[in-house]
């Protein structure tokens, strides 16, 4: 059995793509979520959670990246999503106007796509050089 790989592009790309599904399911099914009692997928906690494990991850990638392929694009990326990711939580989650215009919902769904392009791209990057 081949042990489990340290590298941070997979396991960002994981923990990415699954960022990206919660915000679209917690986007979209809101009501659905109360009825069925899976309110804790929209706790702060885990909102929280999503975005601190996408800082480590993606940072960590961004750092052994650049390292390696020298290039800048990934991080234009990372930073991208990230900084959408995070102005959604900042300025739209729990923020009953800007709630309903579903703007928050479609930067979080953005933000986690683009931090899965750079998890992608990066690994791309990285293997040209070698």
């Amino acid at each position: 059995m081949k042990p489990l790989s340290l590298d941070p592009d997979y396991w960002g790309t994981i923990a990415s793509t699954v960022c990206a599904v919660h915000c679209a399911v917690t986007g979209v099914a809101v009501s659905v979520l109360s009825v069925v009692g899976f309110t804790y997928l929209q706790s702060p906690v885990l909102e929280w959670g999503f975005l601190g494990t996408a800082l480590v991850f993606g940072g960590w990638a961004a750092t052994r990246g650049y390292v390696k392929h020298r290039s800048w694009m990934p991080i234009a990326v990372f930073a991208t999503g990230f900084l959408l990711l995070a102005s959604s939580h900042l300025f739209g989650h729990g923020h009953n106007v800007a709630s309903t215009s579903g703007i928050p919902e479609l930067l979080s769904v953005v933000g986690g796509l683009c931090l899965v392009g750079f998890h992608y791209l990066n690994r791309r990057y990285i293997k040209s050089c070698d």
